[in-house]
């Protein structure tokens, strides 16, 4: 299982980060400027959650996520049934 206490954030990037969501925010005003949509506050909200994901992802060891490889491998390789 995943031990938190064992990740040393003294190593941990905040810069690239601050950078990924600095770009990112950019990115929703210039594409919610460009259209007549109000789709700010969706893409905002998929940012933010995109955003948890990846420093979870980011801390977490990489040897717990390859438990899980042969289970994502075959569900991108079965079709999505809507």
């Amino acid at each position: 299982m995943f031990r938190f206490k064992e990740y040393r954030f003294k190593y941990y990037d905040f810069r690239l980060i601050l950078f990924i969501t600095a770009l990112s925010i950019l990115g929703v005003m210039v594409i919610g400027s460009a259209g007549a949509d109000n789709d700010d506050k969706k893409q905002f909200i998929c940012f933010l959650v995109g955003l948890v994901i990846m420093v979870f992802l980011s801390i977490v060891d990489y040897h717990f996520i390859l438990k899980f490889s042969l289970f994502s491998y075959c569900r991108c390789k079965t079709p999505m049934r809507l």
